[in-house]
């Protein structure tokens, strides 16, 4: 089925107050099987949203179905976001550790097992041009599979991101 963009709700709001109400949203979801690389965009489920004013926040939602490796490794993700095409910025990350991400994944897990993984995170962007955000995986070795447990096509999973503008 691969990758599908949709609208899930525009202007919801009416009346002149728009603050904390939900002024769109957009989700990106795809259920393809892929093995990629450490430190790869999962490019399928990059999703871009164009607030309606800087004082907007966007609520990034992120879950992964279906996360395991070709090997035994460590995993974890990092959020990026880039306005109009521009330079990547990383949303939220930790500090002071090897890899710096915005949610962990798996820890230690074979090549056969699999978990789900998620974030949810509200930014900021200040911008009322296109805003895209991107999802990276950061291994320790070998490869990141998603939507599958492994080689093993016995479970299959979606993956999906979803942004919401919330007035400010």
């Amino acid at each position: 089925m691969g990758a599908i963009t949709r609208t899930l709700a525009n202007n919801l709001t009416t009346g002149l107050g728009v603050g904390g109400k939900v002024l769109q949203a957009v989700e990106t979801n795809d259920n393809t099987h892929i093995s990629q690389s450490n430190n790869t965009n999962y490019s399928e489920i990059n999703t871009t949203i164009t607030p309606s004013s800087t004082s907007s926040k966007i609520v990034v939602m992120v879950s992964l179905g279906g996360v395991s490796h070709s090997s035994t490794l460590d995993s974890a993700y990092i959020i990026e976001r880039a306005i109009s095409g521009g330079a990547t910025t990383n949303i939220q990350v930790g500090q002071s550790a090897t890899r710096n991400c915005t949610f962990l994944g798996t820890h230690n897990t074979g090549g056969g097992e699999g978990i789900s993984a998620q974030c949810t995170l509200m930014d900021s962007p200040n911008t009322t041009s296109a805003v895209t955000y991107k999802v990276y995986g950061h291994i320790n070795g070998g490869s990141w599979v998603l939507n599958k447990r492994g080689q093993d096509t016995t479970s299959s999973a979606g993956s999906r991101m979803v942004l919401m503008e919330v007035g400010g």
